[in-house]
């Protein structure tokens, strides 16, 4: 006799010995979604959600009505179970949010306009059906795949449009997209900051793929590479490769990592004692490794040499004032040189000497590849 247990819970929390072995023509997700106060009321919840998952003629909004009907039959006695918080392990779920507005040439993957995701075989879209180059030519050549879940999933706050709205594709409020064109303005369309280039600010009506969600991961088991330009030993045509629509591609096309999407523009700040005012591009060149590797021995080299020079000019003041630190004339003066000898050698002699050796440590910890922390990349290199 399987235990009982109090109240209504989640399919997950609850002992396997009080899930009911249910019928054997029952579908198999059903047979463990949950177990109420009693072996009885599981059964009659899974015959009544398998009879309407297994009636197929009935449309997708009468499936809906009967399961919530059925439901909140059975679930009536516990209030602090909601109907929309049932178990459901990916059974008849409940369908929320905004309905597919397409277009007659839209082709719409899979079940219509009406299913939660879609695929979208269409023209270039970023709206209504007034825009994008699909609306201006729709027999050019803006062929685009859109790909995208939860539409309109952050408006109103991110409760979501009310359920069947019709919805046009949104970039900015859409849940998740992965947008492949023939020919978009992918910049302009996802809001997307100019970038540092000057003479390559957007790009305005050429091939694109953009990807968007809250967040995007890209992974590789044996590496990751993010490359602009041509193919290598692409043998297509006098010119070599081209972009889509066969214009000249740049020898090394930008790679930008915009944080915040704020690509222009500067900010000031106010530098030094004085409170100098001075401008910061938010926007800036990525450094080399090995380049700056070499700037920054140069640097030591030419701080190397100050220090050679001050030490040189320490032990010869020193020398100097052990020769003439006595008065031939006045030989009852006590002289000083000998003091003005020791605190040089003590106070400026060492301290250059021990500044040589932090110098030389340096070097090695931070510009050597074997330093402990050695500041070019091992594993990140950029172009």
């Amino acid at each position: 006799m399987p235990k009982k247990t109090k109240g209504l819970r989640y399919a997950n929390e609850i002992p396997k010995d009080v899930i009911p072995d249910l019928v054997d023509n029952e579908p198999n997700d059903v047979r463990n979604i949950m177990a109420s106060s009693g072996e009885a009321a599981a059964e009659r919840f899974a015959k009544q959600l398998g009879q309407g998952i297994q009636n197929a003629n009935k449309t997708a909004d009468q499936l809906e009505k009967d399961y919530l009907e059925k439901s909140r039959r059975l679930f009536e006695r516990n209030p602090k179970i909601g109907i929309k918080q049932m178990p459901l392990y990916h059974v008849n779920h409940v369908r929320v949010g905004a309905n597919f507005a397409s277009l007659k040439s839209d082709i719409v993957l899979p079940g219509g306009d009406y299913t939660p995701g879609n695929i979208v075989i269409t023209k270039d879209r970023p709206g209504g059906e007034e825009n994008g180059y699909g609306a201006i030519n729709p027999a050019g050549r803006s062929e685009t795949v859109d790909i995208v879940v939860g539409r309109h999933s952050a408006a109103f706050g991110g409760k979501g449009p009310k359920k069947r709205t019709k919805a046009n594709p949104n970039f900015f409020t859409d849940a998740a997209r992965i947008y492949i064109s023939q020919m978009t303005d992918v910049d302009l369309n996802f809001g997307i900051s100019e970038g540092y280039r000057l003479d390559n600010k957007i790009s305005k009506a050429k091939s694109a793929v953009a990807v968007k969600a809250d967040g995007v991961r890209i992974i590789g088991r044996e590496g990751v590479k993010i490359i602009t330009g041509r193919s290598r030993h692409a043998k297509i045509g006098p010119k070599g490769e081209t972009n889509s629509f066969g214009g000249k591609l740049e020898p090394s096309p930008p790679i930008e990592l915009i944080a915040g999407n704020n690509g222009t523009g500067s900010r000031r700040v106010m530098a030094g004692l004085l409170g100098t005012p001075k401008s910061i591009n938010y926007l800036q060149p990525a450094l080399l490794g090995e380049s700056t590797v070499d700037c920054l021995n140069e640097v030591f080299d030419m701080l190397d040499q100050v220090n050679s020079a001050c030490f040189n000019l320490s032990l010869i003041f020193a020398a100097y004032c052990s020769i003439n630190g006595i008065d031939p004339f006045r030989p009852w003066i006590p002289p000083v040189s000998g003091i003005a000898s020791t605190l040089t050698l003590n106070a400026v002699s060492e301290t250059l000497w021990s500044a040589r050796i932090n110098s030389a440590l340096a070097r090695i910890n931070y510009l050597e590849e074997f330093g402990y922390n050695n500041i070019a990349s091992r594993n990140v290199y950029i172009t």
